[in-house]
């Protein structure tokens, strides 16, 4: 009686998660929209710009389309496994690889993140004044990264006990 009780539970939870993960589905997805949107205006309106702007344009395209565009596919996954554990599927394969590929693409997220970071002090010499705070904003994404793919080894290993636990029985 208590795991079933423990399943409802998981499952209600799961269930504000999938709804919130899909909230972030929809907001990233309009960021990139948005994001691809300067981007591409950029490009048109080139000529009325300096060529002190052009950098700007590059961290826009590094961070606000593609790691934008990770990012939904990170909420995406969540989204999805969130969802299958709604389902009941708590150490199901794929509920699993769900988590593993979600924390996987966080981690390339936040390595995107750091580009035009690392670009603009290549470009200045190594001397970015005043904007040396930029990278350091994206440690949470790494924080997060490396918690989710815990999460998904923790399931994984749950996953091979479970199997065991079965073929023993």
């Amino acid at each position: 009686m208590r795991n079933f009780e423990n399943k409802e539970k998981i499952a209600q939870v799961s269930r504000v998660f999938e709804f919130l993960c899909g909230a972030c589905v929809l907001f990233w997805g309009f960021l990139g929209i948005e994001s691809a949107y300067a981007v591409f205006s950029w490009f048109l309106n080139a000529a009325f710009y300096s060529a002190s702007a052009r950098p700007n344009l590059n961290a826009w395209f590094w961070y606000g389309t593609l790691a934008t565009g990770i990012e939904v596919l990170v909420w995406w996954n969540l989204y999805r496994f969130f969802g299958r554990l709604a389902g009941g599927c708590l150490f199901d394969r794929l509920t699993v690889q769900r988590l593993a590929v979600a924390g996987k693409l966080k981690l390339a997220s936040w390595g995107f993140a750091w580009v035009p970071f690392l670009v603009a002090t290549v470009r200045t010499g190594f001397y970015w004044p005043g904007k040396s705070w930029m990278g350091m904003g994206e440690m949470g994404g790494l924080t997060g990264a490396v918690a989710i793919l815990f999460m998904a080894w923790l399931l994984r290993e749950g996953q091979s006990l479970q199997e065991e636990q079965e073929l023993t029985v």
